[in-house]
């Protein structure tokens, strides 16, 4: 190689390193305009020192987590865990990864509010930094329903894809023996909505995956700073993809949890689990009605995808999201995999049953 290309060659890499770097520098900016927001409506332990949840509420999580009960008052077992939330904000190291996390959360918040994505009434908040570390729930979302109430459930927002990592956050779901949750569901100490704040002692836990480019991607694209802060296009064709990625998620964890609960007989599932079932349910079926309109929006834009009926309609987006999400390809083949482990052992249970 000569003298001229490999000086050519460096000046290109010189120029692509400084596209990079000012590409980086555009989306620390538009993190720290990201967090400034979530933080802005984010649940405060604060709020609560005029009406606290109740003492029983924090006896129970201390005994979960195997510790002793040493506070007096409600209002003093508060000022703890407000020292607990500092204490974490101190040790927290804001990596790439935890960056794009963040501002998927971000994305998804957006999606909620402003996009509609599950409906005109769904609204979403991030959670006390005390029950995201505890319960592992980022954002609570709530839907007001004229109808028939949807109970919250929580989100929890990885961009992994290393299988044992999503596998984790969808095994772990804080509901050791002391909780007696069924499997997929957490709670939250702190809760808030525009009526009321409380304890919610059973929330059913979704986790989202989005690959960390794609994140960033969109951030760098579809994010734009204006008066009121930032600005998505909803309607640019990344946005649907991701809308499709999250509810499809969604959808296939609703199903899994259903199933996995399902493998207790009727007649002798708990309380909790009855309601568990009863709260899956009503927000599988939320989560359908929203899938269904994203990918009648999907087929639309796409001529290849025109004439499928409903079912090869989903099972073809998936496919294609698949292909170019890994850290969705990951949660939606674990979901999957967890799936086909319930149906063996339901199969497992029909033998036992005809062999007594």
């Amino acid at each position: 190689m000569s003298m001229e290309r490999r000086t050519a060659g460096g000046a290109d890499r010189q120029a692509a390193d400084r596209v990079s770097a000012e590409e980086q520098k555009l989306f620390n900016q538009k993190f720290d305009i990201i967090t400034e927001i979530i933080g802005r409506d984010q649940i405060s332990i604060k709020d609560f020192q005029v009406n606290p949840p109740s003492a029983n509420d924090f006896i129970l999580d201390e005994y979960a987590f195997g510790r002793a009960h040493t506070f007096h008052t409600p209002q003093e077992r508060m000022h703890n865990d407000i020292r607990s939330e500092q204490r974490v904000l101190e040790r927290i190291n804001q990596t790439p990864a935890t960056k794009t996390a963040v501002a998927l959360e971000y994305i998804f918040g957006v999606g909620v509010k402003a996009g509609n994505w599950l409906g005109t009434r769904a609204d979403t908040r991030a959670t006390s930094t005390f029950d995201d570390t505890r319960y592992k729930i980022d954002e609570i979302v709530t839907i007001e329903n004229e109808d028939e109430e949807t109970p919250p459930f929580g989100i929890d927002v990885t961009t992994s894809s290393n299988p044992e990592i999503v596998r984790d956050k969808l095994e772990r779901s804080h509901n050791n023996k002391a909780l007696d949750l069924p499997s997929g569901c957490s709670r939250l100490i702190y809760y808030e909505n525009e009526e009321e704040r409380r304890s919610l002692p059973l929330v059913p836990r979704y986790v989202i995956s989005i690959s960390s480019g794609f994140v960033e991607s969109i951030v760098r694209s579809n994010v734009h700073a204006g008066k009121g802060g930032l600005a998505i296009n909803q309607h640019s064709p990344a946005m649907l993809n991701i809308r499709h990625r999250i509810l499809s998620e969604l959808s296939a964890q609703a199903d899994l949890r259903l199933n996995q609960i399902s493998l207790t007989p009727p007649q002798e599932q708990t309380d909790t689990e009855a309601d568990a079932i009863d709260f899956i349910g009503l927000q599988k079926d939320m989560f359908d009605t929203a899938l269904s309109e994203v990918e009648a929006l999907c087929q639309e834009s796409s001529p290849s995808l025109q004439g499928l009926p409903a079912g090869k309609l989903r099972q073809a987006l998936i496919d294609r999201q698949k292909s170019s999400d890994t850290a969705y390809k990951t949660l939606m083949n674990e979901i999957a995999s967890m799936n086909e482990e319930v149906k063996s052992q339901k199969r497992g249970q029909k033998i036992s049953a005809i062999a007594s």
